[in-house]
């Protein structure tokens, strides 16, 4: 089973802006929110802009959209046993 990276994602107050600006610096096809790959190679992935309201701070905010090759179906989980105070 492998973990792949399928989507990199990061907020922003003009996402517009931010894909255009990425598909013109890194010459991509993009589809308005998304910086298209441009199947050149295994390392390109779609780069997601996604909007939100919140100001940068301090760091980056991002997340990895991952993805699962090779998995086996999904197994019914058994319950999980809880503790409880005495």
């Amino acid at each position: 089973m492998a973990l792949e990276i399928s989507t990199l994602t990061f907020d922003a107050i003009d996402p517009a802006r931010q894909t255009a600006f990425w598909a013109t610096v890194l010459d991509r096809p993009t589809d308005g929110r998304v910086v298209l790959p441009d199947d050149q190679g295994p390392s390109t992935m779609p780069i997601r802009f996604a909007g939100t309201t919140a100001p940068k701070v301090d760091r980056l905010q991002m997340h990895l959209d991952l993805t699962i090759s090779g998995r086996a179906p999904r197994r019914q989980r058994r319950p999980s046993r809880r503790h409880t105070s005495s």
